[in-house]
Parts: structure tokens; sequence; C-alpha cells
């Protein structure tokens, strides 16, 4: 669970820039949701979906990679007493190299979420953030490598629990009417080190937008 955990501290330490303009309730959160588009933008990824396909891509150094992203399943169920779980199985399709590359991907993730306060400093008021707990968490991946013909198939696994944190995810409510529900997470940070060896400095930003429409 260290990546949860790295989430929820980046999450707390970092100023938000972004007020919601609509507030919700228990009532209007407390749904069986589906995923119907997705967006995330960083210094190294981004990543665009419509709730059922999609492209990724991903910039390292002098390179990028662009990924064609099929969802297959993507729902979010969160209970009116307080917990919450999501369902994902998404492919990524892409070739480097010269080697066909299919990534199925399958997570379900579990936890408890509430309705934040207002903060102290005033940017937030009551009901304008939802925190999600991670409890329990379950990854599966299969990469199938296809070169001149010839396959290869490599699987790994991940399952993990851990109740030693409160809070894995912050997000902003934009909009919230009870048929669909837009979450935002906008993180910004900027460093300065100084030191006999020298002086560096840099900065990271992060943004992502999750739209979920009741299920039918």
């Amino acid at each position: 669970m260290k990546k949860a955990i790295i989430l929820g501290l980046s999450v707390l330490a970092l100023s938000v820039s972004f007020s919601s303009c609509k507030k919700t309730s228990k009532r209007k959160v407390s749904k069986d949701w589906k995923v119907s588009k997705y967006e995330k933008t960083t210094s190294t990824v981004s990543e665009n979906l419509d709730g059922e396909s999609g492209t990724r891509t991903e910039t390292g150094g002098n390179s990028s990679l662009t990924k064609s992203v099929k969802v297959n399943e993507w729902t979010w169920t969160i209970d009116k007493k307080g917990t919450w779980e999501e369902n994902k199985n998404i492919t990524y399709s892409y070739t480097n190299s010269g080697i066909q590359v299919v990534e199925e991907k399958t997570s379900k993730i579990s936890g408890t979420w509430a309705l934040l306060s207002k903060n102290k400093s005033g940017e937030f008021k009551k009901n304008e953030r939802i925190a999600f707990t991670i409890l329990k968490e379950d990854n599966h991946t299969k990469k199938t490598s296809t070169l001149n013909g010839n396959s290869t198939v490599e699987e790994s696994s991940y399952t993990g629990s851990d109740t030693g944190y409160d809070v894995a995810m912050v997000y902003t409510v934009q909009e919230s009417k009870g048929k669909s529900l837009i979450l935002v997470d906008e993180e910004k940070e900027s460093w300065s080190n100084n030191g006999d060896s020298g002086s560096s400095s840099g900065q990271w930003n992060a943004k992502e937008v999750i739209t979920l429409e009741k299920k039918k």
C-alpha cells in the first residue's frame, strides 16, 4: 500500500487551487456509478478516456509512447454507510521497438469514504471535498508481447490490505447533480535546493478529472 500512502500525503501537502461550483450530499454521492470520462495530465503522463476508449501518452527523457486504451469495465460503488469500491478492467495496446504489446490490467480497491468539513483557510466549504480511504487492493496485469508472430506472456499480481493510515485520495466536487458526479484532484508543487554542490529547482503539476454517471 506504499503508493496509496504516498498519494495521500501528497494530496494533503500540496496546495489545491481549484474551487468547486456545486456542493454535494451523502444522498447524491451514495450510488452505483460508471466512469464516463477520465482525464489525467502530469509532466510525464497524458490520459484521455471517454468511458469506453481513449489514449495514454507516457513521456520520459527524449522519448514518448502512446497507447490505445479500451475500457472493459470501470465502476464505482459508493455506499451510504460509508464504504466504497472501485472495479476496473482496462486494456492497453501499443507498439514499442517493433514489438506489439497488449496489457490487460484489472484492479479492485475498497475502503471507506467521507464528506469533509470546511478547511481553516476558507478555500473549501462543507461537503465540497470527498476523502476516500483505501483499505484493500487487488491488482493483476497480463502482458502479451508479440514479435514476428511469436508471443510471450508475463503476469503479475498484487494483493494488500492496510488500516495504518487515514486518507488515500481527496477530491474536490466540481459538479454534483444526482445522476452525475465530477471529481477533481489538482496538485501544484515547486521546490528549490541550495547547497555546497550547487542549486536546483523544479515544479510538479498534476490534474485528474473523473466524471461519474449513475448506472442505469
